[in-house]
């Protein structure tokens, strides 16, 4: 059964293929992506993004600025999503502004944010000035937050290559459940990458998400580390057998959403 705001998303994108389908002339993109900060403090068994930003930190400095993000934002028109990736997304103090600018040039429907859970107190204090920010331009806008669980306790750890990291997700899942409470336009979202390291404890993460009260749980399949060179095979399964897998848990949980990467 999906949820009131699962429902609500598939609304918003239904709306808008139909108006883009009525268009007589070229539309924007659905969904601009944008990568704000090369900088992370995970080591991802599953992504290297972090081990390259500590073999060289000043990756970082080639991130743009505000006002850059401004000129590039300004050349765009309305989207239905605007999904904020990195790097860590929060390590950049400016994120509300980031927002705001998204709001203003983009119009999104929905603005859409990861994060490893590691810096709690900060992402706790964006998400609240980035729930501001969106004030200012409509309250109604719906801000996802998704942290990443990978596994339980030291497997979670193991595989994001942080000592402690799940006892900060921890710490930072508490804090966004009070801010859901706080926000009608919020809501808490958490996210496993399924790879060879974690199919096998698939269940055990979902009834511990739910057990939160989470309403969702986005799952992504890593196949293979392309965009890094690595070229090492992390995908637990084949294309088919992962799909009967998730088909599977559908009775069991309410809504369970499913990405491949490549």
């Amino acid at each position: 059964m999906m949820t009131a705001y699962g429902f609500q998303m598939l609304s918003k994108l239904l709306l808008m293929r139909e108006e883009r389908r009525r268009a007589s002339v070229s539309v924007n993109p659905l969904t601009v992506t944008y990568s704000i900060t090369s900088a992370c403090q995970s080591d991802c068994k599953t992504c290297r993004i972090g081990r390259r930003y500590r073999e060289d930190p000043k990756r970082n400095d080639l991130d743009l600025t505000i006002d850059e993000i401004e000129k590039i934002f300004k050349t765009l028109g309305q989207v239905l999503f605007f999904n904020i990736s990195g790097g860590e997304p929060f390590l950049r103090r400016d994120l509300p502004q980031i927002i705001g600018l998204a709001c203003r040039y983009l119009r999104p429907k929905i603005i859409h944010i990861p994060t490893n859970g590691i810096a709690s107190d900060t992402i706790r204090d964006l998400t609240r000035q980035c729930l501001q920010s969106i004030r200012h331009h409509d309250s109604r806008l719906p801000l996802t937050v998704k942290p990443s669980i990978d596994g339980i306790g030291e497997l979670h750890d193991e595989i994001r290559g942080v000592r402690g990291n799940f006892r900060q997700l921890e710490k930072t899942i508490g804090y966004l459940k009070e801010i859901e409470k706080e926000y009608d336009n919020f809501h808490l979202e958490l996210g496993t990458v399924v790879s060879k390291f974690n199919v096998n404890y698939l269940s055990e993460i979902e009834d511990y998400v739910h057990s939160l009260g989470v309403q969702s749980i986005a799952t992504r399949l890593q196949r293979i580390e392309r965009n890094f060179l690595i070229w090492k095979t992390i995908s637990p399964l084949m294309p088919m057998r992962m799909r009967d897998l998730l088909r599977n848990s559908r009775p069991k949980y309410g809504e369970i959403s499913n990405e491949s990467a490549t």
